[in-house]
């Protein structure tokens, strides 16, 4: 009659488990604070490497499901990309009523603090950007998600130079059944949003070019092609108004 060996009983008690991501990501420094949350600066206990930790704040649980919603869809559209030029993500999870999603550390800083120390950007540096960020929306409408809020302090900056797009909390999917918001609803960033966003028409890819292109205008010039006082004219001037030439800037 065969015998197992020794060995083969105990080899399960031997095996290695990784930690809960609780336990697993440790909160080291407070890089940003909102209404909504805050976002830290962690390190990863099992690897040693440097985190984001994104924390929606206990309070919404109740008082604003949207919000909760918007921060599962950030977590929900990150987990169906995998592109070298989107910040990548390690883990979500709730513990005591905190939402959390953590995301790889991107030591360069936003592409808006970039703008603001240059003015403006070479061309050439825009070009590989541009290219890079264009790769990254391509691969996100090919999964049909429209991330709906494209602008400079949503695209990270990695220590080589290369772009991460980022904050994909206000993505949508586009074969969800169950909408987040009520229809009509103005979400984003005014100044980037496109004129049929602004009108409260349903989201496409197209939306996105728009606010890649408002992107691209600001990262040449230092100025973005709508401006105003106030926000309420930005709108105006987008709906109303010819994109300027940029030859005459």
């Amino acid at each position: 009659k065969r015998v197992a060996p020794p060995e083969a009983s105990i080899a399960p008690t031997l095996r290695r488990t990784e930690p809960e991501p609780r336990e697993r990501y440790l909160v080291e420094e407070l890089l940003a604070t909102g209404g909504q949350g805050e976002v830290y600066r962690g390190r990863d206990q099992l690897t040693g490497q440097q985190v984001v930790i994104k924390r929606l704040r206990p309070g919404l649980v109740t008082k604003d499901a949207g919000a909760v919603a918007r921060f599962r869809r950030e977590s929900e559209a990150l987990s169906q990309l995998n592109h070298p030029n989107i910040v990548r993500m390690l883990a979500t999870f709730e513990y005591q009523e905190q939402h959390q999603i953590v995301m790889e550390y991107v030591s360069g800083g936003s592409l808006r603090s970039r703008i603001e120390e240059k003015g403006h950007l070479p061309a050439s540096e825009v070009l590989d950007i541009a290219l890079e960020l264009a790769d990254a929306l391509g691969r996100a409408h090919h999964r049909h998600i429209i991330h709906r809020d494209i602008k400079p302090s949503n695209v990270l900056v990695a220590a080589d130079g290369t772009p991460r797009l980022t904050d994909f909390g206000l993505a949508r999917l586009e074969r969800e059944e169950v909408r987040i918001t009520q229809s009509g609803a103005v979400l984003g960033s005014p100044a980037y949003m496109s004129p049929e966003s602004l009108r409260g028409s349903e989201p496409d890819p197209r939306s996105d070019i728009w606010s890649f292109g408002v992107l691209l205008f600001e990262m040449l010039t230092g100025n973005r092609p709508f401006e105003g006082q106030h926000i309420t004219r930005v709108m105006a001037n987008i709906l109303e108004k010819p994109v300027p030439d940029i030859r005459q800037i």
